[in-house]
């Protein structure tokens, strides 16, 4: 919902000015300290408030019975929907997903703190890998839950394709993919460099 999309952009923000404070330098990079700092605390407030929903109000959708072997119908399987408190209670190793992201949230403050960017960006990086993956493990085998009937919901096996069209994605995947790795190389290595005011100045004339 809202809380989510909020979420979103606060993650995504936060991300982008970690990465910006790794390629500016001076006063610059002291403004992106502090903006960082409350972004961060933003997107951990956040985390507490969505999870805590999720955990009172929210359900997770379950497949009592399907097909996995049958035709493709969205149709053909019955699904329960059950709070995601009881369904966390029955698998205690969910509660790693948000105790994981707080303790990361948290020190991702006192890295940024001790002006350790490098540390403190790829500990966000991992913080939104944590998050995507609680959604797909939370949800899973469900991809998109139906808010009219949970029948309707979509499911892995609903949403998937057939062996030919998987073969022509791997090959396209095969062919593209390393044009896409040397062109994002290449960008990373031509914008390297940490500029600041003075660098600003001087390409100004």
């Amino acid at each position: 919902g809202i809380i989510g999309g909020f979420l979103s952009v606060s993650l995504l923000l936060t991300q982008g000015a970690l990465y910006l404070q790794l390629k500016v330098k001076d006063i610059l990079q002291e403004k992106l300290h502090r903006t960082i700092i409350y972004l961060n605390f933003i997107t951990t407030i956040l985390l507490i408030i969505s999870g805590s929903y999720a955990l009172l109000k929210l359900k997770l959708y379950l497949p009592l019975k399907f097909s996995y072997d049958g035709p493709s119908n969205p149709l053909f399987k019955e699904i329960t929907g059950l709070g995601f408190y009881n369904v966390y209670m029955q698998k205690p190793l969910l509660w790693f997903f948000p105790l994981a992201m707080m303790v990361v949230s948290v020190s991702i403050s006192w890295l940024v703190k001790l002006h350790n960017k490098i540390t403190a960006f790829i500990m966000h990086s991992i913080l939104i890998a944590i998050v995507i993956a609680a959604f797909g493990v939370n949800l899973f085998p469900i991809i998109i839950p139906s808010s009219i009937d949970p029948v309707y919901s979509l499911m892995v096996w609903d949403a998937s394709s057939s062996e030919r069209t998987l073969l022509i994605m791997l090959i396209a995947v095969l062919l593209l993919l390393p044009i896409v790795l040397l062109y994002t190389s290449w960008m990373y290595k031509v914008f390297a460099t940490a500029i600041g005011p003075k660098d600003i100045k001087e390409d100004m004339y």
